[in-house]
């Protein structure tokens, strides 16, 4: 009876996949993952300026209306100074030599350092936030730098590239997931079909127990680096990125000195 029973918790790798495919085995934790990251990413996508703002002070500029809208737990409105109608100009002028298809909502976040940053959703809408630091300290020309290296980054849609590698990250864990909970299931099912009184079945079962081994150790040491190889890949990516949005600010502009007196400015702040 027992021989008997060991022969029924043996399956084959073709009728355990085929189980998977037609639903028969459900991995409900993988699913489950992959699930949560879908919504992460949706979030990210659709939210992308409240994630991008969590944790800042700031405020947007109604270029319409020559208002500041101050976004705290009430929206405040005032008059727009001096440097913030420079910004606009600033803004204009790289706008017609970028030829990029729309104007970007201004925002203005509270931070002593001069520092920018820019996001694109497609080639319809963007925004572009300038730190209280870089009005206050940085001249014209300096400024007119740093909005037309962001204006590049727009251009080019530098964030799709972030989103893109979090994207393939996220869908090469689930694949590791499914592949490792695989290997679990065909390791415990070799570990019984290995107890066979049959040499054939325990044969069998030995060989599979070994590959169901090192298949599951190599999926978890691809699983423990891939967030290491994502951070390094995005990393590289960014500076290439950099350097382009360097490259073209330098044609918007044709002011070579003016973005080497930002970066240097910027290597002493940081």
């Amino acid at each position: 009876q027992g021989y008997s029973q060991c022969q029924n918790c043996y399956i084959s790798f073709v009728d355990l996949l085929t189980g998977l495919l037609t639903f028969k085995y459900v991995p409900y934790v993988s699913i489950g993952f992959m699930f949560l990251a879908i919504c992460a990413l949706l979030y990210a996508k659709y939210s992308y300026k409240r994630v991008m703002f969590h944790g800042l002070d700031y405020g947007l500029i109604s270029t319409r209306n020559e208002e500041f809208l101050h976004k705290g737990k009430k929206d405040e409105a005032r008059g727009i100074d001096d440097r913030e109608k420079q910004l606009i100009n600033i803004i204009e002028e790289i706008k017609i030599a970028s030829l990029l298809k729309y104007t970007p909502e201004i925002f203005i976040y509270n931070e002593k350092s001069p520092n920018c940053f820019s996001l694109a959703n497609g080639d319809r809408t963007g925004f572009i936030a300038i730190s209280t630091g870089a009005l206050e300290i940085l001249p014209r020309d300096e400024l007119r730098a740093m909005v037309a290296h962001e204006f590049a980054h727009m251009k080019c849609e530098d964030n799709k590239i972030a989103y893109y590698v979090d994207t393939l990250s996220h869908v090469l864990e689930f694949i590791l997931d499914i592949i490792a909970e695989v290997s679990g299931v065909l390791l415990r099912i070799s570990g019984a079909s290995g107890g066979s009184r049959d040499s054939n079945s325990g044969a069998a079962g030995a060989v599979m127990m070994l590959a169901s081994l090192v298949i599951l150790l190599f999926t978890w040491l691809l699983r423990f680096t891939v967030p290491f190889v994502t951070v390094a890949l995005r990393r590289f990516l960014k500076e290439g990125a950099d350097l382009r949005a360097d490259a073209l600010a330098m044609r918007y502009t044709r002011d070579t000195l003016a973005l080497h007196n930002l970066l240097n400015r910027q290597h002493e702040f940081n």
